[in-house]
């Protein structure tokens, strides 16, 4: 991280202990010692989690046991739900019709707040752990389409978050759609291979039963901690056919799919010279783990184009504010020829927490419509 970045969040961090702090101990009249306590611990405890943590995990390799992260995104989810409900609860201050109400009832409301964030962040922690399937239908009036596409992104496996037995299920409930294509779309891997490989994932991903191979591109997570070598080495172990500014032609299925590198890459191939690449006729694919360039598929007349990365905001109110950053920051959208969807990803990043979003794999059917009206 930037020194900038660093100074700015110890700041804030320091800014929130204190005034959770205070507020807490206005309303359970505690002492002025603990109340100083209370605000370094609320300090220290998130310049853990939000800079020295994630900086050990990607420089040393270093994961989170589950059960911890558990109890850390937990105590996130309350710190974070909390601290909103008592700065909402100070604009609201000003007026007095609110302000009359909160001072007559501030031992019930303040008690509200408290169980309202640990509740929600116990909704939190089960949520991520649901796996949903998110089903799109898609006509083109291209001839000879019919298949069955399986999106997934953001995995982001490692001993935090993504246990081998999830990793089962999900595998589970891709082998019961009987997909033609499987297709990882980014962040896979946290940073470093060592887990995935010594837990057996790459065993895992190869019971995957679909007509071709999985396709593989990668994400920005797959760059970090200095290991994109060993990362698609990971993935090609796995028996997986990994695509960075790649394009893969299915002529039998009259489909192309180009796989691009991640934009942290400075250097990945103008999309326009994949384009070039790729046959005319066939329907074209292109995945890419950031839908930021997403005007590039849109420009280039593609036919489908898939994404993740967003998480859909992982968490309320990210999932409202995500939307004013992306041109589309989740599901499906047409624009003009193109047709876009982007995943909210099956896995979490930072706390495994989702309120207001889910954890999913999306299923693609892609069929002609010529075909339909045909038969």
């Amino acid at each position: 991280m930037k020194p900038l970045i660093l100074i700015f969040l110890e700041c804030f961090l320091f800014w929130c202990g204190f005034y959770l702090a205070f507020h807490v101990s206005q309303f359970l009249w505690i002492s002025q010692k603990y109340f100083v306590m209370g605000s370094f611990c609320i300090f220290f405890f998130g310049v853990l989690n939000l800079i020295f943590l994630p900086i050990l995990s990607i420089r040393l390799h270093f994961s989170i046991p589950y059960v911890l992260n558990k109890f850390i995104s937990l105590c996130m989810g309350f710190v974070f739900y909390l601290l909103g409900c008592y700065l909402l609860n100070d604009l609201f201050l000003i007026i007095p019709i609110y302000s009359t109400f909160y001072f007559e009832h501030i031992i019930a409301l303040n008690h509200a707040f408290l169980w309202g964030s640990i509740l929600l962040s116990f909704y939190g922690i089960q949520k991520a752990n649901q796996i949903n399937v998110q089903i799109y239908h898609l006509n083109t009036a291209k001839k000879g389409i019919n298949t069955t596409l399986l999106f997934i992104s953001d995995m982001h496996i490692d001993s935090s978050g993504m246990t081998y037995e999830r990793a089962q299920e999900i595998i589970k409930k891709i082998n019961t759609y009987k997909p033609d294509f499987v297709i990882f779309g980014g962040d896979t891997i946290e940073s470093h291979p060592d887990y995935f490989l010594n837990k057996h994932f790459d065993h895992l991903l190869s019971t995957i039963k679909s007509a071709y191979p999985p396709i593989v591109i990668l994400g920005n997570h797959e760059y970090y901690g200095t290991a994109v070598s060993k990362n698609i080495t990971a993935f090609q172990k796995a028996g997986c056919l990994v695509l960075r500014d790649g394009v893969f032609n299915i002529p039998k299925k009259k489909i192309t799919f180009i796989g691009r590198d991640d934009r942290i890459n400075k250097k990945r191939t103008p999309l326009s010279n994949l384009i070039q690449n790729s046959p005319s006729g066939l329907y074209q694919i292109v995945i890419e783990h950031d839908p930021k360039y997403i005007e590039e598929s849109i420009k280039g007349k593609v036919d489908l184009y898939v994404a993740g990365h967003t998480h859909n905001g992982q968490i309320f109110p990210f999932n409202l504010l995500v939307k004013f950053v992306f041109k589309n920051a989740y599901g499906y959208q047409r624009f003009d020829q193109t047709d876009t969807i982007v995943s909210s990803g099956i896995g979490t990043w930072g706390p495994t927490l989702r309120i207001g979003t889910q954890a999913e794999i999306v299923v693609i059917y892609l069929s002609s419509i010529k075909d339909t009206q045909d038969t």
